[in-house]
Order: C-alpha cells, then structure tokens, then sequence
C-alpha cells in the first residue's frame, strides 16, 4: 500500500501537469514559462513541507544489541611423538649403600691404646646375595691394630641390610686417625657403595694428648670434654665469652686472683643465673697405682664478687657418677691448693667430671679457674 509521504509526492507532480496543460491550451496570453514554473513549484514545495511536517516521525527501531562473540575452544596439541617408555636398568651383582654408623661416630676421642669396636651398617642394593663367603677388607689410611679381612657374619639378600663390625685399637700417640674399609666378594672383587660403587666408608679417631708415663693433661685436652650448663646441653669448645649459658676457655699465662702464671688453665664460668653452673665430662682414663689428681683452683684477677664451688666427680666404666671432692672458694687473693690420691681407682677405667657452681655473689662475675688440671704419675 502506498504510505502517506508517496501520495503527497504524487498528487504535486499531478498539480505542476494540470498548470502546464492549461497554459498550453490557453495561448492568448502568452505566459511567462519561467515565472509559471517557479510559482507552481513554490507552491508544490510549500504544499510538501506543510504535508510533511504534519506527518507525525515514523519511531526508528533500536538498534539490537550486539551478541558478544561466542568463545570458541581450542584444543591442546596433541604430542606428535609420545615420550619414550622407560626401559629396565641392568642392576650390577654387588652394590652397596651406607646406612650410618651404628658405634663410634666420626671424630669420637679415645686416649691412647684404647680397644674399640666400630661396626657399620650397609645395605645390599645389588641382585647377588651376600653370604658368608663375603668379607669385611682394610684397604687405606689408619688400620689401627686391626686384621685386614673381616668374614661377613650373615648373609643379606638384595634389599636387606647387614651390620658389620672390626675390632680396633688407638694408637699410642694423639691425633687424628682415620681408616678406609670396603667389601670383597667371592671371587675376591673388591667393592663400596655410591654410583660408581668404588667410595669407601671409614672410621675416624682423635686419640687424646697423654703422655703415659706423666699423665694426663685436662686443661691441655679441655676441648675434649662435653660441656653443659644449666641452661643448655651441650655448650661447645671453645664457646665465646659473652655466652650467657654459660663459657669454658682455654688460658696459657692466666692472671689468677693471687699472681700471674703459664702454666695450661681451663676458665669455666657457669650460665649467668643465680646457683648456675657448669661440667666437663672427660674421656676414661685407665688410672694407674699411685696416680694423683692434682690442681689450683680459685676465681681469676678482677672477678670481684665470685663466689663459687669446684666439684670433682667420677665414673667407673661408664657406671653410676661419685663424687670425689668439694672445694669453697671467693675472690679474696687465695687459691686452693688440690692434691688427691687415686690408687683406690688403679686398674679401673675411669671418667673424670669438672665442675662448678655459683653460690651467691655476681653471676656475672663467677670467673673461675682450674689451674694445670692433671692425671699426675
């Protein structure tokens, strides 16, 4: 159907025709061509614009809403090549792997010629089981007394573990010592553990300062104590001055409370609190008829305020703790002189115990001193 716009349109065009047909037909009065055209289209043109304008505005509908691109997924990439199946490893005969040391750990101190039983702990990791035909060999650095092959005592089939032990001995003089061991099969290949299989385990020794025939030094083997306090277990050797747990040093030309001296002194001070204290258990020594215990004791110079008691205490092969001594001292300029008879203990191995206490005074001040501490022969 033709809208209301369209028959405005028409019916103008219809209008300037019936003007141009009338002045045609009429030629006694020639028109004027162009004045009859220009007013029968200002005519035509008001006539559209009234029309137009009373047309009410056709609603333009809204634009719709844009649909948001739909997310589209892709998918991952398939691996061309596939990773490759692992294959099966060949697992050598004899392989072993270390376990940890079940007796003597490394640097564990011994005074001199002091039998010892070192075993280890290893595990057969290889597809051959270990029998009785296996052995335990020596194969560099300290033998210390030992023999060279130790048979293996059981058998251990892959994945079982085995404890194997040798018999030692320390040497004579101090230092340190350290033996390296490995495994020998039936058909006498030699082996030790880790990838290779060619690193072998070991034993490792410091054997004390002593002098057999003068005894035995504490304060020159202090650091070979263990060292606790009353606040903490094990404090260290050396340990630093300021250590509120409690310190022990070690002085060559101490400035005691009465004079100076050089001979060798262990400065203990207990832990900073009040009745604190400290101790230092020794290795055993086997004593020997008319050995003596023999030391100065007292607080150093410019320890005003100390007031402490030295203890001496002992164990026989590894038993219950006795006590051997008591001795009361302050800073007042005198020492104490410690001079005691072990023939009771001769034959026996024994474990001698350093100790001392505060009693009172200024904690911080408890600067306490065994002078030339020794085993005396």
């Amino acid at each position: 159907m033709m809208n209301i716009r369209n028959r405005v349109i028409t019916s103008g065009v219809f209008f300037v025709i019936l003007i141009l047909a009338c002045t045609l037909i009429n030629p006694a009065e020639p028109p004027d061509p162009g004045a009859e055209i220009t007013q029968a289209l200002e005519t035509f043109q008001a006539q559209l614009t009234q029309t137009y304008l009373a047309i009410p505005p056709t609603d333009v509908p809204p634009s719709a809403t844009p649909i948001p691109p739909t997310a589209t997924h892709t998918p991952m990439p398939t691996a061309t090549n596939p990773p490759p199946t692992p294959t099966a490893t060949n697992v050598p005969c004899d392989k072993a792997q270390f376990i940890k040391d079940v007796t003597v750990d490394d640097d564990t101190v011994f005074m001199p010629g002091t039998e010892f039983t070192k075993t280890w702990r290893l595990k057969n990791i290889g597809a051959c089981t270990w029998t009785k035909d296996y052995d335990l060999v020596f194969v560099s650095g300290d033998g210390m007394n030992a023999y060279a092959t130790i048979p293996f005592p059981d058998t251990a089939v892959p994945g079982e573990t085995i404890d194997l032990s040798v018999k030692l001995k320390a040497p004579e003089v101090s230092g340190n010592y350290k033996g390296y061991w490995r495994l020998r099969n039936a058909n006498g290949i030699v082996f030790g553990y880790g990838a290779n299989g060619q690193s072998s385990f070991w034993v490792e020794i410091r054997v004390a300062y002593f002098d057999v025939n003068k005894g035995f030094n504490f304060a020159r083997n202090y650091c070979l104590a263990r060292w606790r306090s009353g606040t903490i277990l094990n404090l260290g050797c050396p340990t630093r001055r300021d250590n509120i747990n409690g310190f022990v040093q070690f002085l060559d030309k101490p400035v005691l409370e009465s004079h100076h001296d050089d001979e060798p002194t262990i400065w203990a001070h207990p832990d900073a609190n009040e009745n604190g204290w400290i101790i230092g258990e020794f290795p055993a020594i086997k004593i020997k008829e008319n050995d003596r215990f023999r030391a100065w004791v007292g607080c150093l110079d410019k320890s005003e305020g100390c007031i402490v008691s030295f203890e001496l205490y002992y164990k026989i092969d590894g038993g219950s703790t006795v006590i051997l001594g008591t001795w009361d001292e302050e800073y007042d300029g005198e020492i104490t002189d410690i001079n005691l008879d072990l023939s009771d203990l001769a034959g026996k191995s024994v474990t001698f115990i350093l100790g001392v206490v505060a009693r009172g005074g200024d904690p911080l001040n408890a600067n306490a001193f065994w002078f030339n501490p020794k085993i005396q022969r």
